[in-house]
């Protein structure tokens, strides 16, 4: 990480009762630039490609937020794929009953 940056861990509470692990980390410098990362299926936001993009941007000045999806790393919840197989159920189920 770029000398002086600083890192924050943070809770956030996308889904209720669900919480989701963010970092956010910016450079020394104030900025308006950001860029959102987001891992892989099975991966987490400590991946070695979150970490490096998150060194090579600090040298730029640009800020950045990386984040467990549900049920990855530190957060809570299903994984994708399950959230997924929950949202074709509820679309196949309202097809069935006619809504």
């Amino acid at each position: 990480m770029e000398r002086n940056s600083s890192e924050q861990n943070i809770s956030l509470d996308f889904y209720p009762g669900e919480q989701t692990a963010v970092v956010l980390t910016q450079p020394s410098e104030k900025t308006k630039r950001i860029v959102l990362l987001i891992h892989g299926f099975m991966s987490n936001k400590d991946s070695d490609s979150n970490l490096e993009l998150t060194k090579r941007l600090l040298t730029k000045g640009i800020a950045t937020v990386r984040l467990d999806l549900f049920g990855h790393g530190e957060s809570d919840g299903g994984t994708q794929v399950e959230i997924l197989l929950s949202a074709a159920s509820a679309v196949h189920l309202k097809r069935l009953i006619g809504c």
